[in-house]
């Protein structure tokens, strides 16, 4: 019985196929999560920006407010 399951390996390939699998998704969640937090820190800096210029601006004043903070 034991000889059948493991003797071809195809059993260890399943487990390979899984640990790979499981291995890929990890780093696809862990990259997500990562633009998440990206994208909510950018969303802080536009409306701190906002806030401080109530009359708009454009893009210049933008980038230098930007390296001002």
């Amino acid at each position: 019985m034991v000889e059948l399951l493991f003797g071809s390996g195809w059993i260890l390939h399943l487990l390979l196929i899984a640990i790979l699998y499981l291995m890929l998704r990890s780093a696809r969640t862990l990259s997500l999560s990562q633009l998440i937090k990206r994208d909510a820190v950018q969303h802080h800096i536009n409306h701190q920006y906002h806030l401080e210029n109530q009359h708009g601006g454009n893009w210049s004043n933008y980038q230098s407010w930007l390296r001002k903070n």
